[in-house]
């Protein structure tokens, strides 16, 4: 039966009983009284609901929903009653067509603050349409479409509420909402059309809401995605989007976290944004709270991503700067604060971090330890700030005076870990140096020191500071000013490497014993070095003109660190034929094809096999095991050192002797020698 041609309403009185069919064009009223009832057994749509005189507010209701005395009107059969305003989709359609309401749409000069609802309707939209209804409400089985491809919907208030919204065109559709609420309460999105790029993009919104949203499509491609672009506030909606079948979603960058994440399925998230969750889910399995790139994921959590560039953080009980902010404020690390006798680790992924307070003031953070990671920055407040911490970890980040006079950082007696980073003295002005005391140093990257323009400014590690446990490299360079008492350095853990305007003020009455030095691209080998030594180009360099730099030979690590190498002891960076330590254990380059340094030398004569080879000095370090053996047959392959004889051992220089061994031919047609190196 047809009901949408009735309009009047249905007076259920004494003793009545009114059953209905389902209905979803709500075209008429029903009223109520005295021992009247309605069956509510079904999925039906009204004008107007009256009961006992009063008229309940448009929504939607179970027998449960009501109060007592008005479910003696009612008889519960499992069903569900939408009371509706008369701004009610009566039929699929245009969005911003009177026949899709049967009412005539209000224009942005009327200002209407009325909710406009779409049940069990298509409401389609085309090129650029402007609704200016107050709220658009999506229920079950209402949606919202593209009927175009690059349509776009300029919208106020948007509720999802169990309909759909989707895009299915070859092109984009774009949702903005001029700065309005889009509230998520449950429903689909929905981005699909097969091998197009038919993204369906929301703009300019503010998320509400605290409901699950699937995201979906319904061909397996990348290329369709549910889009949230960068002028979306995510904040305030604290659901959950579960990503499903066929569906890509990609959100901009989140700071503070306020919904989780769900993947199901072969439902992906485009990981080419830094994002904040408060749970992330992959397959049924929720994922510890923690820092995750892509390649902290397992191969099969790694299938459900779109590129590979982002990062997740996911909270709970973590202490993640969240945003930019003073060190000591809670709010900076997302409500917590440091206390006295704190064993966290507080870590800042890529936010800037100041020390907060006064000019001269003494600052105190009680993180047990506080981990700078790639593109994060610890500033002081102000002018002539010292800030007190125990563990410091730079690995990546940066630590940046940009204030007056001098920031000291007092390590308190504990250690600062120089992984990767910068550390970079101020501008304009000399004296605004970055003076790191009173603990020690470890770590074996490499650190930039810098300084924002040629003004004097300096990085100054000072005397009370322990820098033995350092096996890096400083690289100085940018108008960098590295200052260091040579008195308190006892041993050779570390390494200089000298650039254009870079400067080494290495005060003290004892020689700078070094790992390393390289200056304009040379490299000088192990030896003493006073200041007439060096070329006047390379003298620039260097404040201290009284002062002797001893450079040492090197661990493996060191010189593994100094190059800069990737592959690992036994890779080829330069992809020569030569492991890493073998060019290592020759004098060779690691970075050059052409360099392989002292390579093994075979002669013959008067019955004898010889080679010649260089040997790494020892130096009171682990040395290098140089091992000759001989065999007179690979197909055995029987390797023994057995008759092999020292001939000849003597320097080629001061980090290599020269070593020639020799084995006899004994009448044999071949005769094989080898040198291995551990």
């Amino acid at each position: 039966m047809e009901f949408s041609g009735f309009s009047g309403s249905f007076a259920v009185t004494t003793n009545g009983i009114l059953n209905l069919p389902a209905i979803s064009n709500a075209s008429f009223a029903i009223n109520l009284s005295g021992t009247g009832q309605y069956r509510l057994d079904d999925e039906v749509a009204v004008i107007a609901l009256v009961i006992d005189g009063v008229e309940v507010p448009a929504g939607s209701y179970t027998f449960s929903d009501f109060s007592a005395t008005q479910q003696d009107n009612l008889i519960d059969g499992d069903g569900t009653i939408h009371v509706r305003s008369d701004r009610i989709a009566v039929q699929s359609g245009k969005l911003d067509d009177n026949s899709s309401w049967d009412i005539v749409l209000p224009t942005y000069a009327d200002e209407d603050v009325q909710t406009w609802y779409s049940g069990a309707n298509r409401l389609g939209v085309s090129d650029t349409d402007t609704f200016e209804g107050g709220e658009l409400v999506l229920e079950t089985g209402g949606e919202l479409a593209s009927d175009k491809a690059n349509a776009v919907l300029w919208i106020r208030d948007l509720t999802l509420d169990g309909g759909t919204i989707s895009n299915q065109k070859i092109a984009r559709f774009y949702v903005n909402l001029r700065g309005h609420a889009l509230t998520l309460n449950s429903g689909v999105l929905l981005a699909d059309s097969g091998a197009y790029d038919t993204d369906l993009v929301f703009q300019n919104a503010t998320l509400a809401g605290s409901g699950m949203v699937e995201i979906a499509g319904t061909t397996a491609n990348d290329l369709p995605e549910v889009r949230f672009d960068d002028s979306v506030d995510t904040s305030g909606f604290s659901g959950t989007f579960l990503v499903t079948d066929d569906g890509v979603l990609t959100l901009p960058d989140i700071g503070t976290p306020s919904f989780s994440l769900a993947l199901t399925g072969s439902g992906k998230y485009k990981f080419n944004s830094q994002i904040a969750v408060n749970a992330l889910t992959i397959d049924g399995t929720s994922l510890a709270a923690g820092v995750y790139y892509y390649a902290d994921f397992s191969a099969s959590h790694q299938a459900h991503f779109v590129e590979t560039t982002g990062r997740i953080v996911v909270a709970g009980g973590l202490t993640v700067a969240l945003k930019d902010g003073e060190l000591n404020d809670p709010a900076t690390w997302g409500g917590i604060s440091a206390a006295v006798g704190d064993t966290n680790t507080w870590r800042s992924l890529d936010y800037t971090l100041n020390a907060g307070g006064a000019a001269y003031e003494t600052i105190t953070f009680h993180g047990d330890t506080l981990y700078l990671e790639s593109d994060s920055q610890l500033m002081p407040g102000a002018g002539g700030q010292t800030l007190q911490l125990n563990n410091l970890v730079l690995d990546g980040g940066s630590i940046y005076n940009n204030r007056l006079f001098g920031f000291t950082i007092d390590l308190t007696g504990d250690q600062m870990v120089l992984d990767n980073g910068t550390i970079r003295a101020g501008l304009k002005d000399a004296d605004r140096d970055v003076i790191i005391r009173n603990g020690s140093l470890s770590g074996s990257g490499t650190i930039d020191i810098e300084a924002a323009s040629a003004s004097g400014s300096e990085v100054r590690f000072e005397s009370t500071l322990d820098m033995g446990g350092f096996t890096g490299v400083f690289n100085v360079q940018s108008n960098g000013i590295l200052t260091l008492d040579s008195d308190s350095i006892t041993n050779a853990s570390f390494g200089f490497r000298f650039s254009t305007n870079a400067t080494l003020n290495a005060t003290g009455s004892s020689a700078l014993l070094l790992s390393y030095l390289e200056i304009e691209g040379e490299t000088f080998p192990a030896g003493v070095y006073a200041y007439g030594d060096f070329t006047p180009a390379q003298q620039a360099h260097l404040a201290n003109t009284s002062g002797l730099i001893s450079v040492v030979n090197v661990t493996f690590a060191q010189w593994y660190e100094v190059h800069e190498l990737e592959l690992g002891r036994n890779g080829d960076d330069d992809a020569d034929g030569y492991s890493n330590y073998s060019e290592y254990s020759m004098g060779g380059d690691p970075n050059s094809s052409t360099n392989n340094g002292y390579v093994p030398a075979y002669s013959t004569a008067s019955g004898w096999f010889e080679m010649v080879h260089a040997e790494r000095m020892e130096s009171g370090l682990t040395p290098v095991r140089y091992t000759v053996d001989t065999c007179n047959n690979l197909v055995s392959n029987l390797w023994t050192e057995t008759g092999v004889e020292l001939t000849g051992y003597g320097p080629i220089n001061s980090e290599f002797n020269s070593v020639t061994n020799r084995v006899p031919m004994n009448g044999n047609d071949q005769q094989f020698i080898r040198i291995r190196v551990q």
